[in-house]
This record gives structure tokens, C-alpha cells and sequence, in this order.
């Protein structure tokens, strides 16, 4: 799993398939529950957000929430809420895939397409809500998915993802079954890094540490997007409660 694959067509026919299988599920029917589990519909997430804007960077923030000056420029604190649908019909994917709404602030903002499978967390984009037509969904959705987990990697293990017009997502994975404490509770977690990368430059545009708990999801995440070499929007999001699906 060291090796770097550069187009969708090499990911599709290489690095989906090798980790299925090193996944090894013992059935289909098993793997299906697993996604059940995680993304089951009903199931949400909790986080409390932090986000610092830099001094003297035009900012327009898409929720109602006043900001602190600090020594580091604009905070906002505020809330942010994922609730899963269950499988969803994706036209473009020729499949019923789950689909996460996003609220900010308790306000429908944006919509993500996931999956689990083969002991994988799976991103397929994310498109903005349209609530005078839901059908309509502006954003990025990939028939290739993005991975975002993979239970079987290794410390140090790395992957990526790019198409001929988008940057170039890497991977890696920094830590395994390792304690982290999150406001106030202790989760066992895999850590993975991810640096989106501008294939002309090879400068980072963004990167992004994220904590995955196993049947969970992801606990912890922060993301710096850069304006400059100097500065930086960092994005922190701590998970505050984890609801299961009421059967």
C-alpha cells in the first residue's frame, strides 16, 4: 500500500480492489451491515467548531454567529450537525449510497455522500442544500471514491487521489489505536493526515488531521487552508455526542 496512484481509471482498477481485499470480508451480507452500522439512518453527530479567520481577510461566514478578536485574528465558535439519511438514490452513481445532511447552527447547509465498505470510510462529494429543488445538487461528486479510512493500513501507510483537473489529494496514516481525549471523553483512534496538493506548484492548499474511532466515525478534525506560506484558516471540529439510530 505504498504506492502513489495519480488518475481515477489507476485507482479504480488498483487501489479500491487490493484493499477489499486485504479487507477480506467473509461475505457481502457482512459488509453491508457494517455500513449499516456506521452510516445507518438516524445516526448523528455532534461537534462544537472553531474557526480563526487571519487579520485583515474579507470573510462573509455563512452562519448567524458573532465573532471574538483575538491576537490571531476572527474566532467563531459554533455548532455543527451531521444526520445521516441512509441510502440515498445517486443518479451519477448508479446507486443508493448514504447521505449525510450538514447543519450548521441548525440550519440545512450542505449535503455529503459516503459509504462504508470493506472496512473503509468512502467520500464521494458534497453538494449544497437546494430547498426549492432538493434534485438539484451543485458540488463535486466522484464516481471514484475518495478514501478516507482504511482499517487495515499501516503507520506510515500512504495513498492518494487526483483527477486530470482537480488537486492532488495524499494520504497518510500517522497513528494507530492510539487514547485522545475530547471534551472529556477518551476514544481510541487512527489518525490520518491528508494534503491537498496543487500539481503545478506542489504547494499544499490544504491540509487536515483527522481522529477516526472505530464504529464511530470521525471524533476529531482539523483543517489549516492556506492564504499565504504565513497564514492560515484553521477549521477545528471536536465531536461533542454520538447519537445511534433509535430502532
Amino acid at each position: 500500500m505504498k504506492a502513489i496512484f495519480t488518475t481515477p481509471l489507476i485507482l479504480a482498477s488498483l487501489l479500491l480492489p487490493s484493499l477489499a481485499q486485504t479487507a477480506a470480508p467473509e461475505a457481502d451480507t457482512v459488509v453491508e451491515k457494517k455500513a449499516e452500522v456506521l452510516l445507518a439512518k438516524g445516526n448523528s453527530w455532534t461537534y462544537d467548531v472553531t474557526l480563526t479567520i487571519p487579520k485583515d481577510l474579507d470573510f462573509k461566514p455563512e452562519f448567524d454567529v458573532p465573532g471574538e478578536i483575538t491576537p490571531r485574528g476572527m474566532v467563531y465558535k459554533f455548532s455543527e450537525k451531521q444526520v445521516s439519511n441512509g441510502p440515498q438514490p445517486i443518479e451519477s452513481l448508479k446507486a443508493d449510497v448514504p447521505v449525510i445532511d450538514i447543519f450548521i447552527e441548525n440550519k440545512l447547509k450542505k449535503k455529503q455522500v459516503l459509504n462504508y465498505t470493506n472496512d473503509q470510510l468512502h467520500y464521494h462529494g458534497t453538494f449544497m442544500n437546494n430547498a426549492e429543488d432538493p434534485t438539484k445538487k451543485v458540488g463535486f461528486i466522484t464516481i471514484v471514491p475518495i478514501v478516507l479510512y482504511n482499517k487495515v493500513a499501516k503507520i506510515g501507510d500512504k495513498w492518494s487521489w487526483t483527477t486530470e483537473k482537480m488537486p492532488r489529494f495524499e494520504f497518510r496514516v500517522v497513528s494507530k489505536n492510539t487514547k485522545i481525549e475530547i471534551l472529556g471523553k477518551t476514544y481510541i483512534t487512527d489518525k490520518i493526515r491528508m494534503d491537498r496538493i496543487d500539481k503545478t506548484t506542489s504547494n499544499t492548499l490544504v491540509s487536515k488531521e483527522y481522529w477516526f474511532a472505530e464504529g464511530i466515525g470521525i471524533v476529531k478534525e482539523q483543517e489549516k487552508k492556506y492564504i499565504s506560506r504565513d497564514q492560515a484558516i484553521v477549521k477545528t471540529l471536536e465531536l461533542k455526542e454520538f447519537k445511534k439510530a433509535i430502532k
